[in-house]
């Protein structure tokens, strides 16, 4: 690892700054917070440095930290857009969903043309059972985004717990025109095919599903159960 020399001190915030995002850049993220450490200590108003510290510590796992960075981003800079959608999305996989949830508002706030925050917000709601306010944020994501796979694919989630199978295919249909490479899309669309009693088709999406991941279990094993349930090849 890479390390800070003390003899450093004629070096500016920015050089660690800019040299810490390289780091990030080649995946070395311990050499980063080395860096993102240094240019804070010497400029301890660098809201961007705690926002992409936050951003490194997140990645790493440490979402509480995380945290902690990007309240330091904010408080500097109260009109930080990406600093409210990072610290959501921390807050989201700590299960803090109400609190998520108002960061994401405060980051559309700010912008209201973000459409990972509204695409955030709308995987939030789906998780809290707000569907409808849900696939309203999907809706305004591929209104940004017409070319989003992954928002159709969102949209068509929450459409299969609705029970609304047919528009859930649809909205499949559209991520894999999208992106046809994506195992999970051909997967969810089985199980909607498979909730339409159309089985020979569901089965030939899981078997796609499992063609372009081989390590895909619940498509595996959704093959499995279909063969064993309909006497299918």
């Amino acid at each position: 690892m890479s390390v800070v020399k003390d003899n450093d001190s004629s070096m500016d915030s920015k050089y660690y700054f800019d040299n810490a995002n390289i780091f990030c850049l080649e995946g070395k993220y311990e050499e980063a917070i080395v860096y993102y450490n240094k240019a804070i200590e010497l400029d301890p108003n660098y809201s961007a440095a705690y926002y992409n510290r936050g951003s490194v510590k997140a990645d790493l796992g440490e979402y509480e930290e995380a945290i902690k960075d990007y309240d330091m981003a904010i408080e500097l800079d109260h009109n930080y857009t990406y600093a409210y959608n990072n610290r959501g999305l921390a807050k989201d996989y700590l299960g803090e969903y109400e609190e998520a949830i108002k960061d994401y508002d405060k980051a559309i706030e700010l912008d209201s043309d973000y459409s990972d925050a509204y695409n955030n917000r709308g995987i939030v709601k789906n998780v809290l059972g707000k569907y409808e306010d849900s696939i309203k944020d999907f809706n305004k994501v591929i209104e940004l985004n017409p070319n989003d796979s992954d928002a159709y694919y969102n949209r068509g989630t929450v459409k299969d717990v609705l029970g609304k199978y047919g528009e859930a295919i649809k909205d499949y249909d559209k991520a894999i025109e999208l992106n046809p490479n994506n195992g999970a899309f051909y997967n969810n669309r089985g199980v909607s095919k498979e909730n339409l009693e159309e089985y020979n088709e569901a089965l030939k999406d899981y078997k796609k599903a499992l063609e372009l991941d081989p390590n895909y279990d619940i498509a595996r094993e959704n093959i499995k159960e279909i063969q064993d349930k309909y006497g299918l090849k």
